[in-house]
């Protein structure tokens, strides 16, 4: 699923990987009631969010953190606090 429209209006993936894995690609706009919705599946745990985690950052690497989603090297990049 593709939420959202990427800086340059342009999106691009591996069509062999997708044609392999046999994926299915669907656009979504973020209006109305999307993200109440999405809120409650999470909430209700009818949606599994740990794989959307692909790297964690302890606060002192925040900049390569940032670095990290900036080059979007992996999904979701989450900085965590020292304890």
């Amino acid at each position: 699923m593709l939420g959202g429209i990427p800086d340059d209006d342009r999106t691009t993936f591996q069509a062999s990987v997708a044609r392999r894995k046999g994926l299915t690609i669907a656009m979504i706009r973020r209006m109305n009631e999307v993200y109440p919705r999405a809120i409650n599946l999470a909430a209700e745990k009818k949606v599994d969010l740990a794989p959307l985690v692909t790297h964690r950052f302890p606060l002192e690497k925040a900049p390569d953190a940032f670095a990290a989603a900036t080059e979007r090297i992996g999904l979701k990049v989450i900085i965590e606090p020292g304890n």
